[in-house]
């Protein structure tokens, strides 16, 4: 599959209740079947951020992110896979961003259906513009689902970090 952004973060000491976060906030979900989606299958209304599988002996994780909308939750099409690698004895989170094997034949077939009415159709300046928006649009809303995804997940590290920090100095403040 398509890899669509990496990023490498180095762990810090402040980063050992990052796994055992990410599997309480975690809605333990297989995402094999996500392509359901578009039959009704839905995640039950949970309002933890994430859904997929953590594996704290591997240090690993595979998730999507959740948002709640007024009608149940929405789920994202990014996949983020983490895992944790050792590089000069120096402990790393490896983030890589994928979107679900659906994602690039929709694309395509919004494409294609763009390219097909352009040719049958005489088209004006304005009836263009209409079949490039309805090409952008998808387009458009899977960066801004992408950018959402890494702005959640940089978020909550950057969160669990700061609850280990805030615990030790109110430890060492008695």
């Amino acid at each position: 599959m398509i890899t669509l952004r990496q990023r490498i973060i180095k762990l810090s000491s402040w980063d050992k209740d990052l796994f055992p976060d990410f599997l309480r906030d975690t809605y333990p979900q297989t995402l094999e079947y996500e392509w359901l989606r578009f039959r009704g299958f839905s995640f039950t209304n949970t309002s933890k951020p994430w859904a997929g599988k953590v594996s704290l002996d591997k240090t690993q994780f595979k998730v999507i992110r959740i948002s709640p909308r007024l009608f149940g939750n929405d789920r994202s099409s990014v996949i983020i896979y983490g895992k944790v690698i050792v590089i000069n004895d120096t402990p790393w989170l490896k983030l890589t961003y994928k979107p679900f094997w659906y994602l690039p034949v929709n694309l395509l077939a919004f494409f294609l259906f763009g390219v097909f009415f352009a040719l049958r159709i005489p088209l004006s300046a304005a009836d263009g513009l209409f079949v490039a928006a309805i090409i952008l649009i998808p387009v458009l809303a899977f960066c801004w689902d992408l950018r959402q995804s890494d702005k959640r997940m940089l978020k909550y590290i950057h969160e669990s970090r700061t609850k280990v920090y805030e615990a030790v100095v109110a430890s060492r403040g008695r």
